[in-house]
């Protein structure tokens, strides 16, 4: 008798079935592993803006000419607003520092994930409030002195 190498068709078809399962069962996790670790490269891109706008602020106010207005593109009807150095020239912000050095409003967007809080802003955000991933573009408009930022 001669002996028999390899496997069978039937044995081929039940190890792809069990792959093809076993992929259906892990895929969703990995997909949403990817997706946090997007969230959390963006927020620290928030917490970056946020830190270099405060350094930004303090200098200014040592030199004398405090700017308390950043942004990537300054809204119409804002005089001036100073730029700062976050590495990405894909981000877009706007932030305001009030009279006590702290910032007041801040609005960040990357382009797949937009950060806003108009009033009461926190350093730690969360996953939650960067929301989910479209495309999200920063608009500031300005109304007097008052800037009203928004994701879109």
């Amino acid at each position: 008798m001669e002996s028999k190498k390899g496997f069978t068709l039937v044995e081929l078809l039940a190890v792809i079935a069990i792959l093809a399962i076993l992929m259906l069962l892990i895929m969703p996790n990995v997909l949403n592993m990817f997706q946090n670790g997007r969230k959390d490269a963006f927020i620290t891109q928030v917490q970056t803006v946020w830190r270099t706008a405060n350094t930004q602020y303090i200098s200014s106010s040592l030199s004398g000419s405090a700017t308390s207005t950043f942004a990537s593109t300054c809204p119409t009807g804002i005089s001036s607003c100073g730029q700062l150095d976050v590495g990405s020239t894909n981000v877009k912000y706007f932030v305001s520092i009030n009279g006590e050095g702290n910032v007041a409003q801040i609005g960040v967007s990357d382009g797949n994930f937009c950060y806003v809080a108009n009033s009461n802003p926190k350093l730690n955000i969360t996953r939650e409030e960067v929301g989910e991933p479209d495309n999200k573009t920063l608009t500031c408009t300005a109304s007097g002195s008052n800037v009203t930022c928004s994701c879109n």
